[in-house]
């Protein structure tokens, strides 16, 4: 399953709108650069001031080069930008390791908590209709700690943070939780490469 969302800080105060979410359930990556293609060209129209805006694209990046093949694929959209760590430039994407994670969920959790974070659903964009922001809603309350015992007394207790439990996708919370964090952290003046 791929995941779109992007989120919009309002500088000094830090408050987060969430513009729109996609979801796809594909195999087929053409699919899902159509459709990234397509977000970026509805959020465009939504609003006179965003029809030549930039746009940041905000890639997890794991194992393999999903995130090389999106820029690709679609690295001709006019004015995009794609988000690159300064420790590894060569590479697209924003790498979710296990301390990132509990980074993206502590954020997260603090701009909800003191309602810092707003998603209307009057200025939502979802190009396929599919009901991305209740499936967004849906992802953010399964999404948590897990934990696991040690086999002996010499191992520490594992855990891992996700939202996949009993079969659940976490596709676009991780975008959601991604792109705040990436937000937050240009917002402070910290420095990506694009």
């Amino acid at each position: 399953m791929h995941a779109l969302s992007h989120v919009f800080i309002f500088f000094g105060v830090v408050r987060v709108q969430v513009l729109g979410g996609e979801t796809l359930q594909t195999k087929e990556p053409n699919k899902t650069f159509a459709l990234l293609r397509a977000h970026i060209q509805a959020v465009r129209e939504s609003s006179p001031g965003l029809y030549c805006s930039p746009v940041l694209v905000v890639v997890e990046r794991n194992l393999g080069f999903e995130a090389e093949h999106l820029f690709r694929a679609c690295e001709d959209i006019p004015n995009a930008y794609y988000v690159r760590e300064n420790n590894q430039p060569s590479r697209i994407g924003v790498l979710t390791t296990l301390p990132r994670k509990q980074e993206f969920v502590t954020l997260t959790n603090v701009l909800l908590r003191e309602s810092r974070i707003f998603a209307w659903e009057t200025s939502w964009t979802n190009v396929q209709n599919n009901g991305s922001r209740k499936v967004l809603h849906e992802q953010l309350s399964y999404f948590g700690y897990t934990f696991s015992a040690a086999d002996n007394l010499f191992q520490k207790e594992r855990f891992s943070i996700s939202g996949k439990g009993a079969g659940g996708k976490d596709d676009l919370c991780m975008a959601f939780l991604i792109g705040v964090y990436v937000a937050k952290k240009l917002s402070m003046g910290e420095s990506f490469m694009y």
